[in-house]
């Protein structure tokens, strides 16, 4: 019988999201052991730039592990339940700040990683748990994301206003 891995959390951010990362640092510290430490990257292989990032790691935890079974099957993937379940205001406002952007005409959520049958599923649920209207766009490497209507994006700021989340203020606009 083999034993499961035992997981942390990780997450990195750009230089200029310090305030965002420590804000999240901050919320895990609730609970889970959780650090974060800037550095700059390794050179890049063409540019020679090197760039300012910033990490966050949690201790291993037993729920780290739970979700990460549920989350990752072998790869990345939506598990349904889970999110369903937990996909609050509140963690809409986080999953915007990660992965999403607002332009004069709408709004983006950024879902290349999941396949066409899950990125569907989480348009639906957007729209029959918040009423946000949305259609599915590909880019070119046929990868599916999520575009928010003009209608959708006053919604979704709407939802997601009272959270004043450090260092995405612009995203708000």
């Amino acid at each position: 019988i083999g034993l499961a891995k035992a997981v942390q959390g990780r997450y990195s951010e750009g230089g200029s999201n310090l305030d965002y990362l420590t804000w999240k640092a901050n919320f895990l510290k609730e609970y889970f052991w959780t650090t974060i430490k800037t550095r700059l990257s390794k050179a890049h292989s063409k540019s020679g730039k090197q760039y300012l990032g910033h990490w966050i790691k949690t201790g291993v935890h037993p729920l780290l592990t739970e979700l990460n079974k549920q989350w990752y099957q072998p790869k990345k993937i939506v598990p349904f339940e889970l999110v369903e379940k937990y996909l609050t205001p509140f963690s809409l406002a986080i999953w915007f700040c990660d992965d999403g952007c607002m332009d004069k005409h709408g709004a983006f959520l950024y879902t290349m990683a999941f396949t066409t049958q899950e990125v569907e599923w989480l348009s639906s649920l957007l729209l029959n748990k918040f009423g946000i209207s949305n259609s599915i766009l590909f880019n070119k490497k046929r990868q599916p994301f999520i575009r928010i209507s003009s209608e959708g994006k006053n919604m979704l700021k709407e939802i997601i206003a009272p959270f004043k989340i450090p260092g995405m203020e612009y995203k708000y606009l």
